[in-house]
């Protein structure tokens, strides 16, 4: 194998070379299940001990070149801590606004700089079928901290990357109504709106504060509705994914119904000693509690 493959694949940590080579790096044995658009990729021979890893190695080679190679010249190509390895280079691949705008529920992500955060989002929106569109000084999509959190979404999901004048231009031209979240008393409480229309929710960086500037670039379009999102279950800070979560679970389903959802439950800085910093909650939640603020567990009035 030549070494200019495993160059390569190093600098792809960067993001001018991705940019220039519109390739990215998917590391792991579960995002690599889900990846498509594959060049090449690489392995260690200790990866095949499991038998799920080697019979994901032998389907690979079916559409890929992959490359055995030892288990320390991986990890010095990995950008994770304790690789697992696997690694795939892949094609990036961006849709188009059209595909996005034929979703109901649009998510603009404007200058969200933490890549958990995007990455979380990601796989959010594609949960709850969802096209999102990444507005500039947003962080990249292929930083190989998005993808590893998007848990594979990335791979499906409809996302258009436009500048702020471009995205107020094609809004102009569509019937979709473009909501932010915000953190003021005079913001309609997101459990009470109605999430039939078509609606694009805008989201600005990790305090999710709708600036002024962006309030002035939105209005030759008839303005912005402003959100709010009182939920005591996150104590920390009201950050994007879990704004972005709140709104997904409301709209996607009638108030009769249940729905699955596997949400991120933070902790506070006054938590118990030993206690985690996030952990992950799977069970199922009665729309007609989330529309209820009464009823609903974890709302605030």
């Amino acid at each position: 194998m030549s070494t200019a493959k495993l160059k390569l694949a190093q600098k792809l940590k960067l993001k001018k070379y991705r940019d220039e080579l519109k390739l990215f790096v998917a590391e792991g044995l579960r995002l690599c299940e889900t990846a498509t658009e594959i060049e090449f990729g690489f392995y260690t021979a200790d990866f095949l001990k499991n038998e799920r890893a080697a019979r994901l190695v032998e389907k690979l080679k079916n559409c890929a070149t992959l490359y055995e190679i030892p288990a320390a010249t991986f990890e010095k190509i990995s950008d994770t801590k304790t690789p697992q390895g696997i690694m795939l280079i892949a094609r990036q691949k961006f849709s188009t606004l059209e595909k996005v705008l034929l979703k109901n529920l649009i998510v603009v992500l404007d200058s969200v700089h933490d890549a958990g955060n995007l990455g979380t989002i990601l796989r959010t929106a594609e949960a709850f079928d969802c096209g999102v569109v990444i507005l500039e000084d947003s962080a990249d999509i292929f930083n190989p901290k998005v993808v590893r959190a998007s848990m594979g979404a990335i791979f499906f999901l409809p996302v258009v990357k436009m500048t702020r004048a471009d995205f107020i231009t094609a809004m102009k031209l569509s019937n979709v109504e473009i909501l932010a979240a915000a953190l003021d008393e005079t913001a309609e409480i997101y459990y009470n709106h109605d999430f039939t229309k078509k609606s694009a929710v805008v989201l600005i960086n990790s305090s999710l504060i709708f600036h002024e500037k962006v309030f002035q670039e939105f209005q030759p379009i008839g303005g912005v509705r402003t959100m709010s999102f009182p939920m005591t279950i996150f104590r920390d800070r009201l950050s994007a994914p879990r704004a972005f979560l709140a709104v997904s679970v409301t709209v996607y389903s009638p108030a009769s119904r249940t729905v699955p959802v596997m949400m991120p439950v933070f902790r506070s800085s006054s938590s118990p000693a030993g206690s985690p910093s996030a952990e992950k909650v799977m069970g199922r939640i009665p729309v007609a509690a989330i529309l209820n603020r009464k009823s609903a567990p974890g709302l605030s009035p």
